[in-house]
């Protein structure tokens, strides 16, 4: 098993989609219904969807264990590369 990659602090939003495209083409997005509503989501799907395939999924709250499994489905059934979860406090 490989261990996450894991970007946080102030700046890192910034080297964000690039840190996606390095890793694959194929991203499954786990965002919070906050992040979604902000102008640093809208940024990141610019940049992202010229280059990526996406899908994602939106969560409130702390993610239950059923909604972890069903993530690692998605993934598995779309052959997802990456795997980035932003939000939360």
């Amino acid at each position: 098993t490989r261990l996450p990659h894991i970007e946080f602090g102030v700046g890192s939003f910034d080297t964000l989609s690039e840190i996606i495209t390095n890793k694959g083409k194929r991203v499954l997005l786990v965002v919070s219904r906050s992040f979604r509503s902000t102008e640093f989501y809208s940024q990141l799907i610019k940049d992202i969807s010229k280059a990526l395939y996406y899908t994602e999924l939106t969560v409130s709250g702390e993610p239950s264990p059923s909604l972890v499994d069903g993530a690692v489905t998605m993934a598995r059934n779309e052959n997802i590369d990456v795997i980035v979860g932003i939000g939360g406090g």
